[in-house]
């Protein structure tokens, strides 16, 4: 039979417990064996205390670390933002049909569990980084990709879900699109470095490119594709390892413009200025005829324009008159020299 112990009883195990071991006092014979002390009966201010330092312990799982900063992930997800808005607009351009690309998540996994969540067959594609080391990797479902082909040929896109696997020459029509996705990522990315996502190798199985080990952590940019009544995901994998030497450029608000690079910004753009072509041309003053005398015209007639020889043409630059000039032979050809500047 159990038995319930007094409160001196419990002031005494408590000491006891507390107390050095030289000091401790040896309990009751007939209390060798106690029964279990309620919480309740125990709630001392000493056992609050310890029960106050005591520390939380957090999972934590060695298999996958979370290596990649919360700052970096924000900053893709704003970087990736900005993506869907212009790739809706490429695609809308591209298919002639109104394109929505939506950001779903930017997260961190490994490489195997990435390639887990793929469907078999689908459309994975190799894309290299240059400057930076390694692979990315973009994945398109079939059930997305069949409607886009359709789409390409012609169709409407409303086409029924297929078993097969998808053929060399759609595959050729699917890379057309990635294609046009890889240019504005490289155009997002620009911002934080000069990146050319680049289209290496396609294929159907994705245990076929290995661009990654299976425990390396990879940053997952999932995005939803939704054309008329057709919605599927796409699927971007960066390896982390390959980002780890740019780390630093995704700390800075890429939203914002950097500051002090408005004088090099300048000088980039009167050089892009200097090389551009303006047509320039130079011609005479017209005159006005009937419709009669228009039609009776024949060889070797002459037509009287309304300027003298003595008169100054202007010189138009993209239609606008900009320059008066005096019209003038050089080496055989006709010329004008520019007398002054138009106001």
């Amino acid at each position: 039979m159990n038995k319930i112990l007094s409160q001196d009883e419990v002031d005494a195990l408590l000491k006891s417990v507390n107390a050095p071991d030289s000091g401790a006092p040896n309990p009751p014979a007939e209390e060798t064996n106690p029964a279990p002390v309620p919480p309740s009966s125990i709630s001392g201010p000493q056992t609050r205390r310890r029960a106050g330092n005591t520390k939380r312990a957090t999972v934590y799982n060695f298999r996958r670390p979370d290596r990649v900063p919360k700052t970096m992930l924000r900053s893709l997800q704003l970087l990736h933002d900005k993506f869907c808005s212009n790739v809706s607009s490429s695609l809308s351009a591209y298919l002639r049909a109104i394109t929505e690309v939506t950001l779903l998540s930017v997260e961190q996994t490994s490489y195997n569990e990435f390639l887990l969540s793929l469907s078999d067959p689908t459309c994975y594609n190799a894309i290299t980084i240059k400057p930076l080391t390694g692979m990315a990797a973009f994945e398109m479902n079939l059930d997305m990709a069949f409607p886009l082909i359709d789409r390409l040929l012609g169709g409407t896109g409303n086409t029924p879900k297929l078993t097969r696997n998808i053929t060399d020459i759609e595959k050729l029509l699917i890379q057309g699109v990635i294609k046009v996705i890889l240019g504005n990522l490289n155009e997002v990315w620009a911002p934080v470095t000069s990146v050319d996502f680049h289209l290496h190798a396609s294929e159907t199985r994705p245990q076929l490119l290995q661009i990654a080990a299976a425990n390396e952590i990879v940053i997952l940019i999932i995005l939803e594709v939704r054309i008329g009544d057709v919605r599927g995901n796409m699927h971007l994998c960066i390896p982390f390892a390959a980002l780890e030497p740019i780390e630093a450029n995704f700390e800075q608000d890429i939203g914002v413009r950097r500051k002090g690079n408005q004088v090099a910004d300048l000088k980039q753009i009167v050089k892009a200025l200097n090389r551009t072509t303006i047509p320039v041309t130079a011609e005479l003053t017209g005159t006005a005829v009937t419709v009669r005398e228009l039609l009776s015209l024949k060889a070797g007639d002459v037509l009287r324009l309304d300027s003298k020889l003595a008169e100054s043409l202007s010189v138009h630059v993209a239609g606008s008159p900009r320059f008066e000039s005096q019209p003038l032979i050089n080496d055989s050809q006709k010329a004008v020299r520019v007398v002054e500047a138009l106001p």
